[in-house]
């Protein structure tokens, strides 16, 4: 089973729920990796990151430089990434099966996987992950940085360790999000 112990999270895709919370992981301490299938959308999210991570320093909001926060940031295009991740927040707007039908032929058994969505049913997803006891549905309000709300959903597979902040472990997802987020829903 997997520990609160989250060493290499990765944020799949770049778009501007993905931008924020690469930046939010950074912001936390993290070194966290940023994929995307695009370069181009890469590109954008790093311009995105740098401009806010200099307001944010502009209004004294940050406890650190700019330049130590963007360092933590790793981007890549490349699934490899997956083989060392022990944590994947996926914010894809392609099909979700296919994303985790290959992430799944990378990522450890013990890994958590997580979709930010609240549209679709987080076991309908978890159909096309190994190991779906260790797989949740963890939708981030929008913006992420200004609406410190987590909704937290289990689905029919989902591993009561991993989902449940309500056991004396606090459950993994949560114990994670206490350390940076100040509302969670289960």
């Amino acid at each position: 089973m997997p520990t609160t112990a989250i060493r290499r999270p990765v944020v799949a895709g770049a778009g501007t729920m993905g931008v924020t919370l690469a930046r939010i992981f950074a912001q936390a301490g993290y070194a966290v990796t940023l994929w995307n299938r695009r370069t181009s959308s890469l590109d954008r999210a790093q311009e995105r990151i740098a401009g806010d991570l200099a307001v944010l320093q502009e209004k004294g909001l940050l406890d650190e430089s700019p330049a130590a926060i963007a360092q933590r940031i790793t981007y890549t295009t490349d699934f490899a990434v997956y083989d060392s991740a022990d944590f994947v927040v996926e914010n894809i707007a392609e099909i979700k099966q296919d994303f985790y039908r290959t992430i799944c032929q990378h990522v450890s058994p013990e890994a958590l996987l997580t979709t930010n969505t609240s549209g679709l049913r987080v076991s309908d997803i978890a159909q096309a992950v190994e190991h779906p006891e260790r797989f949740c549905g963890m939708h981030f309000w929008n913006p992420p940085d200004l609406m410190p709300l987590v909704e937290i959903t289990k689905g029919e597979q989902s591993g009561d360790a991993v989902v449940d902040g309500r056991k004396a472990n606090g459950g993994v997802i949560a114990a994670l999000l206490r350390q940076n987020i100040r509302h969670i829903l289960f």
